[in-house]
């Protein structure tokens, strides 16, 4: 630790933390119980274990109790698709952080932007143990487009062709590497709907694309779809995400 390291933590952090501790005081004022989980994800570089030390203490520091937390780890976490990046450097940071958890306290590692990073997740269980955190609130919202593409292909195409006419506009909050000029829509209806939804561009311009469908004018029958066959899209559901929970055992 130095003077240099201190500059670096609170122009990155200082801001952030200020938030969290407002937004953390609004909460307790509800005299209601509830879960606390600080996020430091969306930087624009992996948190270091100097970083990891110095949040969790400035938290104690303000008496800010929480659950879980997030970090900004190497390698790239893009919405809907797999991790990409180096798993023995991901590996080694994981350990750094499980390290310094284990002597700060008995919170919570959260891994956000975790939908389908399946090559990772024994890597996480195994460093990181139980006491661990995935989010993966896109899933459902892919597995809802692709009941869409099984029950109403031509929708479907609607509904894509719209994601990548608004794509620019979708992609401008998230780490995307998606490339929608790489997609012929007069081509996808040779491929199986399975193989469609394994492809990484379709699935991260689906994956940003629900702002877009359902505000505009696809909603109402999108919704209707969805709820004739709302068994269905629970079974496509259970498969995909037992396939999450499987390797985190």
């Amino acid at each position: 630790m130095d003077e240099k390291n201190l500059k670096e933590f609170v122009i990155t952090y200082g801001e952030a933390i200020d938030h969290i501790e407002e937004c953390y005081k609004l909460l307790k004022c509800l005299s209601k119980p509830f879960d606390f989980e600080v996020s430091v994800d969306e930087t624009t570089i992996p948190t270091t274990p100097i970083a990891h030390i110095l949040i969790v203490e400035e938290l104690k520091r303000r008496d800010i109790e929480f659950h879980s937390i997030a970090f900004r780890f190497p390698g790239h976490f893009e919405k809907g698709i797999d991790y990409k990046g180096d798993k023995e450097q991901l590996r080694n940071i994981f350990i750094a952080h499980q390290l310094i958890r284990e002597h700060m306290g008995n919170y919570k590692i959260s891994l956000h932007s975790g939908s389908d990073k399946l090559s990772i997740y024994p890597l996480f269980k195994d460093v990181f143990g139980e006491k661990i955190h995935i989010k993966t609130s896109g899933t459902s919202w892919i597995e809802a487009v692709k009941l869409i593409a099984l029950k109403d292909f031509h929708f479907f195409l609607e509904i894509l062709e719209c994601s990548i006419r608004n794509f620019k506009k979708n992609s401008a909050s998230y780490e995307i590497s998606a490339r929608p000029e790489l997609i012929d829509l007069k081509e996808i209806g040779r491929i199986s709907i399975e193989d469609l939804f394994r492809m990484d561009d379709i699935r991260q311009i689906i994956h940003i694309s629900y702002g877009t469908i359902l505000t505009g004018k696809y909603r109402e029958k999108f919704f209707n779809l969805l709820h004739k066959n709302e068994d269905d899209y629970y079974k496509l559901l259970h498969s995909h995400l037992d396939g999450h929970l499987k390797l985190l055992k």
